[in-house]
């Protein structure tokens, strides 16, 4: 018993010992080694999770590079379409839209529309201009964008004087009606009408009965 305590004492657990200390070492090993597994999977997971975040922090700072880029490209694109046009550019506009509004008038019934923002004289000559191609008997099947230069001078004037033509045709003028076009002439307002004539002046003619009422000023009090 003695030999016993005094392996107790030194801790000796190398041998069988009657008294368990074997045993509660290894124990405490288990419980050792179990705390510094827990650890390990909990410094895994710390880790994991920073990289996760990592990963996420990189994908949203690309978007975010992404989407300032194309900010950027759309302002641009903005500035350019919203530049101001030179003194030329604006005379230019102004006569062109001059040219196709009583022609719209006269076969469409409106005015012509206005220019689109940053659009340039020669883009609104050729989108007025096909506007009106379908009454051009000759240009209602080509297609002009690609046209240039002289060779879109001519055809334009043809398809402003096939439109002005048909303003006056039954397909596009029924019988009966006029329709009146209005333009700013130099700072004055001019009216014209086109149309069948008879719409205006035949509730004038000769024999033509205009229906009238006729008061009694007697009754009327």
């Amino acid at each position: 018993l003695h030999d016993r305590f005094d392996a107790f004492e030194r801790k000796d657990f190398s041998g069988t010992d009657p008294l368990g200390g074997k045993e509660e070492h290894k124990a405490a090993e288990a419980i050792k080694e179990a705390e510094k597994d827990n650890k390990k999977e909990q410094e895994d997971e710390r880790k994991a999770e920073r990289e996760e975040r990592a990963r996420a922090d990189a994908a949203l700072s690309a978007q975010n590079r992404e989407l300032q880029g194309k900010i950027a490209a759309m302002q641009a694109q903005m500035n350019n379409l919203y530049r101001e046009p030179s003194f030329e550019d604006r005379n230019a506009l102004a006569a062109t839209r001059a040219r196709a509004d009583s022609v719209y008038q006269a076969v469409a019934g409106r005015p012509a529309s206005e220019p689109l923002p940053g659009e340039s004289p020669i883009a609104y000559r050729k989108r007025m201009a096909d506007g009106l191609r379908k009454f051009s008997v000759k240009f209602k099947g080509e297609e002009i964008g690609g046209l240039s230069g002289a060779a879109f001078d001519i055809v334009e004037s043809q398809i402003y004087a096939d439109a002005q033509a048909a303003a006056k045709t039954p397909e596009v003028m029924p019988k009966g009606q006029l329709r009146a076009i209005t333009r700013n002439d130099s700072g004055h307002i001019v009216t014209e009408y086109v149309g069948d004539a008879s719409a205006a002046w035949d509730q004038f003619a000769y024999g033509s009965i205009v229906p009238m009422s006729i008061q009694n000023p007697e009754k009327r009090n």
